[in-house]
């Protein structure tokens, strides 16, 4: 409960009979902690979860990709960019603990067991904040969890528009005390942007970061696009996985493809579907002019929208057979 907003965490508290002594300094400093937490959740709240699984990967924390909301995987970044990477477990040995409030639990198994971790660390109680909680039952001191590391935030990541937009609030306790991850030189491997303009993309590096698949022959044969795509930067992969970003059909057998059983599994894990064609396209650095103008883009799109509201108001086919069968049988009465 205490990784609601604080104003739930207050309502639930209330409910069940207890009071947050809001007043009290321990009780203040986690309520910033909570309201800088949260500032960033809701702009995480529009990336898709795929994209935040992946800085999950970068930080090789444990989650269980079916279970997993996008929000519980938006609340551990949010915690990890401000206050740094937590340990591993030290019950389980996995990377899987996340902090809720003033609560320090383990979301993973114990190993080589399907059993769940129960370890849980206490830092602080907000409805007595004046009583140091007892965690000797655990055996583990609060040092052994505190955070030494920055959490990983990879490059691609860092070209999101949440975090090139986002304004961290400030006097959030402990926040950035390891640094902030948002700007940070990328890891080895990694290329650095400053912008998404194009003449700022390095050349030879214009696919950096993305992963692509292919289906069937394509055209060009698999092993030149394999080429051209390694050659500025991507990723080729022979199988399609969570991984991957594009997975490109052959121009000439789009209506085949569709048909494919990896056509259906990119769909389901919300990979982009393209033509082969759209990676030299990608690479091609040219100008293209427009073939209508936007005025004749928007009007053209208020014709169809008539049309659609028009057709709308006409009877349905199966209405007018009705119609006609009616008149056939009253012409033969």
């Amino acid at each position: 409960w205490q990784a609601l907003r604080w104003d739930d965490v207050i309502k639930v508290a209330a409910k069940f009979g207890g009071r947050v002594k809001e007043n009290h300094p321990l009780v203040q400093e986690h309520k910033r902690r909570s309201e800088g937490m949260w500032n960033l959740i809701d702009a995480l709240k529009e990336v898709p979860k795929k994209q935040l699984l992946a800085i999950l990967d970068a930080n090789e924390i444990f989650y269980n990709e079916k279970k997993i909301s996008a929000l519980e995987a938006a609340q551990i970044i949010a915690d990890g960019v401000l206050f740094g990477r937590l340990p591993k477990c030290p019950l389980c040995d996995t990377r899987a603990l996340i902090q809720d409030g003033t609560d320090i639990r383990c979301r993973g198994y114990m190993q080589n067991s399907a059993m769940r971790c129960s370890f849980l660390f206490s830092l602080a109680d907000l409805l007595r904040p004046e009583n140091p909680p007892d965690n000797s039952a655990t055996g583990v001191a609060e040092s052994a969890l505190s955070r030494t590391e920055l959490f990983n935030l990879p490059i691609e990541a860092q070209r999101m528009p949440v975090f090139r937009q986002w304004k961290p609030p400030k006097d959030i306790p402990g926040a950035f005390k390891l640094g902030n991850p948002v700007g940070q030189p990328p890891k080895k491997g990694h290329v650095k942007y400053d912008s998404e303009a194009e003449d700022d993309i390095p050349k030879k590096k214009e696919l950096a970061g993305l992963k692509f698949a292919c289906i069937g022959s394509t055209n060009p044969p698999r092993h030149a696009l394999a080429k051209l795509v390694t050659s500025h930067g991507g990723i080729f992969q022979e199988s399609l996985d969570k991984d991957t970003d594009l997975l490109l059909v052959s121009d000439d057998d789009w209506a085949a493809a569709k048909a494919s059983q990896r056509y259906r599994d990119a769909q389901l894990a919300g990979v982009a579907i393209v033509r082969c064609s759209f990676v030299p396209a990608l690479l091609s650095r040219k100008n293209v002019e427009p073939q209508v103008t936007l005025s004749e883009a928007k009007k053209a799109l208020k014709k169809a929208e008539l049309f659609a509201q028009a057709s709308s108001l006409l009877p349905k086919v199966s209405e007018l057979r009705t119609q006609k069968s009616n008149l056939i049988v009253v012409d033969s009465t």
